[in-house]
């Protein structure tokens, strides 16, 4: 029933006109999220056109967030607002991160930001905090291989990512 009063919210903080820039639906609840989402976004009328999606298998770069930029400028086309959801946040490098947290910082007043994870732990503090979190948890945990799994596959690719940055300031042979 959480999830009822997370669409309620929603729903109310539109009728009100106290609607957030940007959401993180965070959790393990997969399902119930994108429900939420997809029902909300039919609840205030938003055209497809107006709905833009970001996901990437591996990782969401920089260039992804530039491209979700200059569709932001545009600003919505048939519709209330434009709404960008990015699929599985904590698949960000951090310059896509930071590069995020600048429009967040800078909201364009027709836009709204969804950011799903299951690692809400991943995303950079700042760029959470810019956020309204609505959490989205089941009892019924994912194995822990799985987890660990994932997780080893994120670390080992911050950890890369952070060598690259090294290398680049010449910190690092």
């Amino acid at each position: 029933m959480i999830q009822h009063t997370q669409l309620l919210f929603l729903q109310k903080s539109f009728d009100l006109q106290r609607i957030s820039h940007a959401y993180l639906l965070s959790g393990n609840d997969i399902q119930e999220k994108q429900h939420v989402l997809s029902t909300f976004i039919a609840y205030i009328h938003s055209n497809p056109a107006d709905v833009v999606f970001v996901q990437d298998e591996k990782e969401v770069t920089i260039s992804h967030i530039r491209d979700l930029a200059s569709k932001a400028h545009l600003g919505a086309w048939a519709s209330l607002y434009k709404i960008f959801v990015i699929q599985e946040a904590h698949r960000m490098n951090q310059e896509a991160q930071s590069a995020l947290l600048k429009l967040l910082e800078e909201p364009k007043g027709d836009t709204i930001f969804f950011l799903l994870t299951q690692y809400p732990l991943l995303l950079l503090p700042t760029l959470a905090s810019r956020t309204v979190e609505l959490k989205f948890w089941t009892s019924v945990a994912l194995h822990s291989k799985e987890i660990e799994k994932e997780l080893n596959e994120l670390q080992a690719k911050n950890l890369e990512e952070f060598v690259s940055i090294l290398k680049k300031k010449h910190m690092v042979d």
